[in-house]
């Protein structure tokens, strides 16, 4: 019996991660003073001490593929940005779109639909706080303003390691408002290297 119990708590500390994400190459840059700067970190909330987790508060590896993003305009014009037109290309060329602030705080409660397996579940205050802090956290469309900035996490499905050995997150909701001139933004990515 004692050894039952034993491999049950195993069972219920080993939710898979969302893979690392490592970039293969420098993103998109531009001269010049007056220019639009991204800024892609993959997020990484597995491990013990880790800074994205201590920085984000919840363990977004073990539910998402997370990235934190920044977008400053250093344009004297202002400039739309819409994190929805964004796309997560796999290694499969099929492309997955974000979560919005509902469907992120869907999937993070109900996952892929797929039953899961807990040996102690979340209080309601826990999972309230917890959905409070993501619902909070991602980032949102808009106007930025010419020297402002707009910075939030974008969330998509959860990728397997097998998904991921050439990623490209892109950013395609990135246009100056008066001209309309799109500005994409691509981010080549690929899985940690497996040790």
């Amino acid at each position: 019996m004692k050894r039952l119990i034993l491999f049950t708590i195993l069972l219920a500390g080993c939710v898979s991660a969302s893979p690392t994400l490592i970039p293969t190459a420098e993103g998109p840059s531009a001269s010049g003073s007056e220019v639009i700067r991204v800024f892609v970190k993959p997020i990484s909330t597995g491990g013990i001490g880790s800074e994205d987790k201590l920085k984000w508060g919840i363990d977004l590896s073990a539910h998402f593929t997370a990235f934190d993003v920044r977008v400053i305009n250093n344009t004297p014009k202002d400039i739309l940005f819409e994190p929805l037109h964004s796309f997560l290309i796999d290694d499969q060329n099929r492309k997955h779109p974000p979560l919005d602030r509902e469907d992120s705080i869907r999937y993070y409660t109900e996952g892929n639909q797929r039953s899961l397996f807990t040996l102690i579940p979340k209080s309601r205050w826990q999972l309230a706080k917890e959905t409070d802090k993501i619902q909070s956290r991602v980032i949102t469309g808009g106007i930025i303003q010419s020297g402002r900035q707009k910075e939030g996490l974008l969330l998509f499905k959860k990728m397997s390691t097998d998904q991921c050995q050439k990623v490209v997150l892109t950013l395609n909701g990135i246009t100056v408002v008066e001209t309309k001139e799109e500005k994409p933004f691509a981010f080549p990515l690929s899985c940690k290297a497996r040790e």
